[in-house]
């Protein structure tokens, strides 16, 4: 069951995983700069993690050669995958599909803790039509950025646009995240 939005009739996927297991140590943080790095910073105020969070100036042109990532999880059944980038490639060596040729729902962890990373994946992820969909905080690692590939972006946008908000705390939340970051579209 999704909570706070009216059934509509479309199919729709949510995945909420906000138990804390550990407290976790204080860190720093570094986010793309612009509206969706000011969205992620908003999620992790709200959540309180300890930290501090720099926003990253994003390299406007990518380096030749792609990113290079190592896989975390597959799951057979809803054709999820899940990668970590780890790095940016050189010339000559193995890069990432970008999307995933075998996935339905195609994620991308891109690591928080370097911020000439953040500053240089972002914008291959974006052009590539992958979104940042929220945080995964590690307790042994930085946290990751999450990033899911959208097929078809100007369709889900639509569906998005119809869908209706249950509740104040829903509504006041989307409006935030339309503040925030329509102006990326």
């Amino acid at each position: 069951t999704l909570v706070g939005v009216e059934g509509s009739g479309l199919p729709m996927q949510a995945l909420a995983m906000t138990t804390v297991l550990a407290p976790l140590p204080p860190r720093r943080r570094f986010l793309p700069a612009g509206p969706w790095g000011e969205w992620l910073a908003s999620i992790l105020a709200a959540s309180g993690l300890p930290g501090t969070v720099e926003l990253t100036p994003l390299e406007r042109r990518p380096r030749a050669g792609g990113l290079v990532s190592r896989p975390l999880d597959w799951n057979e059944s809803l054709r999820l995958e899940r990668r970590e980038l780890v790095g940016t490639a050189g010339e000559g060596q193995g890069t990432t599909a970008l999307p995933s040729s075998r996935a339905r729902v195609d994620l991308v962890h891109l690591s928080m803790g370097e911020p000439q990373r953040v500053a240089e994946a972002t914008p291959v992820l974006l052009a590539a039509g992958y979104l940042p969909t929220g945080l995964r905080p590690r307790l042994d690692a930085p946290d990751d950025i999450v990033f899911q590939h959208l097929p078809a972006p100007e369709r889900a946008r639509e569906a998005v646009g119809r869908a209706r908000l249950d509740g104040e705390a829903a509504r006041a939340l989307w409006k935030g995240w339309v503040e925030r970051c329509a102006r990326t579209s």
